[in-house]
């Protein structure tokens, strides 16, 4: 039983996504994957000696630059579509 089994495409996102990530600053990279170890903004802030604010910024920050990478877009936007 389980969920369905991993196919090419699968793993064509996979190195997508970690190409993606390979590609943004590593302090932003960093932030990402303790999020994804399931870490909060306080756990990681305090790991990193910064503010929770600060660690959400740079989350956002890093998530318009992986969008960027994933979508081939050039002109990136800040939320509600204006240029940065």
């Amino acid at each position: 039983l389980g969920g369905p089994t991993p196919g090419p495409a699968d793993a064509d996102n996979d190195i997508m996504l970690r190409s993606a990530l390979d590609a943004i600053p590593s302090d932003l990279r960093t932030v990402i994957e303790l999020q994804l170890a399931g870490w909060s903004s306080e756990q990681i802030g305090a790991a990193l000696g910064k503010s929770p604010s600060a660690i959400r910024m740079a989350r956002a920050r890093a998530l318009d630059q992986i969008r960027t990478q994933l979508t081939g877009s050039g002109n990136a936007t800040q939320r509600g579509g204006l240029p940065c």
